[in-house]
């Protein structure tokens, strides 16, 4: 019987860098014995996703999907030991797993989910620019697309509980192993440890932090935009327009309106989660509340920036069709 270990999150705990190491080793750790089956069971006998999207859609809309993924996941463990099942969208799933692993377990698999967490100020600091601004799916049909942090936080709350998502994963059956983000000097480094492997990770950061006044930019473009905007295109025209961050950090919006006293106050309010999750798991997250990284030091005219960063976009995006038609062209 196999070893199979569910790595459900959270986002902004090392995750993305996690399945980029799985992904680039897949083939030493086959070696190693374990079955690396992808974010979407890719790598699985009779794969039955092509993308994270499609498997999102079925978890969402297809009866069937227990049993299809039971049988990804039986199918892999079959084959190797340990199996290793990586993708944060299962962070809240527990309802669609416990069926999964009941039927797992009852075959006589181990079954553990793990779960990296991290100070919860900190996170929601990572989290904001990350699905708030650079790619906002907060509100993803209703313009603007951009929420405030305020409203951020009050939309993520239940990803903040986190004594509730580790009691509803120890509530599916499966051995939950809860890991502190901030205790850890590499987080790929531990996931290695946890799951029986060697290897380390290669120090690169699989989502390098915009600076923040490209952020605060961005942040303006969101706001009126009809569609939210790519990342990839907004950066290639900011690279295109050579636009230095020293040069536009004087015309750039507040991304989050907190002082010290109101992060520290935000902070504190998550006091009593971290002693539970110490004293009950052991988890110790960051006691020291995080510094504002996405501060403004001298936020100028929202609507200012907003204007000029849709017309420097918009002319960029111009000029990207034009280019491709004239290479249809020729």
């Amino acid at each position: 019987m196999a070893a199979i270990f569910i790595h459900v999150g959270y986002g902004k705990c090392g995750s993305t860098a996690i399945q980029r190491w799985l992904e680039q080793n897949a083939g030493e750790l086959r070696g190693e014995g374990a079955f690396v089956c992808g974010t979407f069971l890719q790598h699985c006998p009779n794969a039955p996703y092509r993308s994270v999207p499609e498997m999102v859609r079925a978890m969402r809309d297809a009866p069937d999907t227990p049993d299809t993924i039971h049988d990804a996941l039986a199918a892999a463990a079959a084959e190797k030991s340990p199996v290793i099942w990586s993708v944060e969208t299962l962070q809240r799933r527990y309802g669609l797993m416990t069926p999964i692993i009941r039927r797992l377990k009852e075959a006589g698999h181990d079954v553990r989910v793990v779960v990296y967490l991290r100070n919860h100020a900190s996170w929601l600091l990572s989290a904001y620019a990350q699905w708030g601004i650079k790619h906002p799916t907060s509100r993803r049909k209703e313009a603007p697309f951009i929420m405030s942090f305020e409203e951020f936080a009050e939309h993520r709350s239940a990803d903040l509980d986190y004594l509730s998502v580790l009691a509803n994963w120890e509530a599916t059956g499966a051995t939950v192993m809860p890991r502190s983000y901030d205790a850890l000097d590499d987080v790929v480094d531990d996931f290695a440890r946890v799951v029986g492997l060697t290897g380390r990770n290669d120090g690169r950061r699989a989502n390098p932090p915009l600076q923040t006044s490209t952020l605060a930019l961005l942040k303006g473009l969101q706001s009126v935009r009809r569609a939210p905007a790519t990342i990839g295109s907004f950066e290639r025209m900011l690279r295109n327009a050579k636009l230095a961050d020293a040069g536009i950090a004087e015309a750039s919006v507040d991304l989050v309106a907190l002082d010290e006293a109101e992060l520290n106050a935000l902070h504190a309010t998550f006091a009593a989660q971290r002693e539970v999750l110490r004293e009950r798991y052991g988890v110790d997250l960051d006691e020291t509340a995080p510094r504002n990284v996405l501060a403004r030091d001298n936020p100028s005219n929202d609507d200012l920036v907003a204007i000029l960063s849709l017309v420097c976009f918009s002319l960029h995006e111009r000029v990207e069709a034009l280019e491709a038609a004239l290479a249809a062209r020729t």
